[in-house]
């Protein structure tokens, strides 16, 4: 049976490259959105013709399946709608989606450093937008292609397990055992300036770890402490004010503690397996606050993640709520 393998990742993350390398491993043919787009346009910046250019590249992609062979997507695909829809469009195929975990950083640098820039602004609207792939889209397999901006240190599981595992101070987390850790820096003592939370970052992520630790029961345990943990780690990235408003949002900030979340997860140790969980709770943490007492966003919810995902994300919203 064809497989089809689409990619899902930043401008700069490395799409181009890693393409290639399936192409030849995975016997495929690559479709470019970009190429799709000199095609069409003349030029790979073009986005006038985006429905035209995404219909041919879906409409080749089925060409060649049917004829029994193997298709990469090269495309940012940062949306889980679109994904989705994808996915009932090829469902009698096998389908894979391979995510390239590549740093916001890493991802501006790449950029800077090439002829054809896309710009500070797009990469930095996509990373506030992108949903990192789950298997609750429908997907055969999900793949992650990490880049690390260090060396990974698979000792520091064991020692962040030891600490988070267990009680603790605000001071003895924040001041000592996240000393040194810059995800956990970023957040350090960060207003909010919000009328809904009243602590800083940090203090609201530790009061919803404290809660987990101290009333969570589930036999995921220490998925919901890191998920406790990284739920809000996007938030410096995305803090923003509305002009004329003394109040912050954060809006996309749980797509940017997503992706935090999956890229320092791997670092210090922790398989894929592991990191998905998390990061499934870290992506739809925001869902429960949306949808409030309405049945049918709860039964749509239930369906996408599954019963167990659900009820571990109303105990986070739970915790959530209760750290102000």
């Amino acid at each position: 049976m064809a497989k089809l393998i689409m990619l899902a990742g930043l401008p700069g993350s490395g799409k181009g490259l890693y393409a290639e390398g399936l192409s030849v491993n995975e016997n495929a043919k690559i479709l470019s959105s970009d190429n799709i787009r000199v095609e069409l346009c003349g030029n790979e910046d073009c986005q006038d013709k985006n429905t035209e250019v995404f219909e041919l590249l879906y409409k080749r992609a089925k060409e060649h399946l049917n004829n029994n062979k193997n298709v990469v997507i090269d495309a940012t695909n940062i949306s889980s709608k679109r994904r989705i829809h994808n996915v009932g469009e090829f469902k009698k195929h096998v389908l894979e989606c391979h995510y390239l975990d590549t740093p916001f950083g890493i991802c501006l640098q790449r950029d800077r450093n090439r002829s054809r820039t896309v710009g500070y602004g797009v990469i930095d609207r996509m990373y506030k937008s992108l949903q990192v792939p789950s298997l609750n889209e429908g997907w055969n397999d999900i793949k992650y292609v990490h880049t690390h901006t260090e060396a990974k240190v698979d000792s520091l599981k064991d020692y962040f397990e030891s600490v988070i595992t267990q009680e603790c101070s605000y001071s003895e987390m924040f001041y000592e055992a996240f000393q040194g850790a810059k995800i956990f820096e970023n957040i350090s003592d960060l207003p909010q300036d919000s009328s809904y939370h009243r602590l800083s970052v940090s203090r609201h992520t530790y009061h919803v770890w404290e809660h987990v630790l101290n009333n969570y029961e589930g036999k995921e345990k220490l998925v919901m402490l890191w998920a406790a943990l990284l739920h809000d780690i996007g938030k410096l990235h995305c803090k923003d004010f509305r002009e004329g408003s003394r109040y912050a949002n954060f809006i996309g900030h749980e797509n940017v503690s997503a992706q935090l979340a999956c890229n320092f997860l791997s670092w210090i140790g922790y398989e894929d397996n592991f990191v998905s969980k998390v990061v499934e709770l870290v992506q739809f943490h925001m869902k429960l606050l949306s949808i409030g007492e309405s049945e049918k966003g709860i039964e749509k919810l239930r369906r996408l993640v599954g019963e167990d995902v659900l009820l571990m994300l109303k105990s986070l919203r739970e915790a959530d709520e209760l750290a102000h």
